[in-house]
């Protein structure tokens, strides 16, 4: 899953980073640019992630550039220079880890589902015998 920090998605965009706080709060054609924020951190920073800014891009593809495409689109696996980059910048622009509390909170709920899978297949298996 990749993210996007405001100041990240601004300038893959080419856009002012208001113009990604608008699209966040007012929407373009109907369609606003979702954002995960700290519920506990009112003006925590926010982060965009991949599923969100395709969609948004998808009703709005104007507003694609090259550069957001190749990001969205990687030709392979970032290297750990560009992923320690992109942590630094969206941690101490948050001030409090977000991005760490953000990947631990989507850890915890695909264990939660790897566990709910477990136990359906204990059942499916315990039906066949």
């Amino acid at each position: 899953m990749i993210f996007f920090s405001v100041e990240k998605l601004a300038t893959l965009c080419k856009v002012d980073r208001e113009t990604i706080r608008r699209w966040r709060n007012r929407g373009v054609n109907g369609i606003k640019l979702e954002a995960r924020q700290s519920a506990s951190q009112r003006g925590a920073a926010l982060i965009f992630d991949e599923a969100a800014v395709r969609a948004f891009m998808e009703a709005n593809p104007k507003y694609v550039t090259k550069e957001l495409d190749e990001a969205l689109n990687p030709s392979s696996e970032p290297t750990s220079a560009e992923y320690n980059a992109f942590s630094g910048q969206a941690a101490s622009s948050s001030g409090d880890g977000y991005v760490e509390q953000m990947l631990e909170q989507q850890r915890n709920d695909l264990l939660k589902k790897l566990n709910e899978i477990d136990r359906t297949l204990a059942l499916i298996k315990g039906e066949k015998k």
